[in-house]
């Protein structure tokens, strides 16, 4: 079984839509974290430098457990609301691990 990682970069169009893209990833986020015992790492982070750049960081148990958060309706609705305020649309990047280093 495989650890299924995933990175989606997008980035909003207008600074006007910060605040809406940000309650809507909060939520999502939550979502997540209650719904989706299969998730191992969901993060959202915003570019220092490009406020309206967002990463989003996952991994999940197994290819499975990524493919029912794709389809779940709190993915759908977050979807709904972010993709409309973006300056294009994001980007899905599926991760093979290279290397990982630990702590010593």
């Amino acid at each position: 079984m495989a650890i299924c990682t995933v990175l989606i970069p997008f980035r909003l169009r207008e600074e006007s839509s910060l605040r809406e893209a940000q309650a809507a990833i909060s939520e999502l986020l939550e979502c997540v974290r209650t719904r989706e015992p299969e998730m191992l790492t969901y993060a959202s982070y915003q570019q220092a430098n490009d406020p309206l750049r967002f990463y989003h960081y996952m991994e999940f148990l197994d290819e499975h457990a990524y493919e029912r958060h794709s389809t779940s309706a709190h993915l759908r609705r977050f979807v709904e609301r972010v993709v409309p305020l973006c300056a294009e649309p994001p980007d899905c990047i599926h991760l093979t691990q290279f290397r990982r280093a630990e702590p010593a």
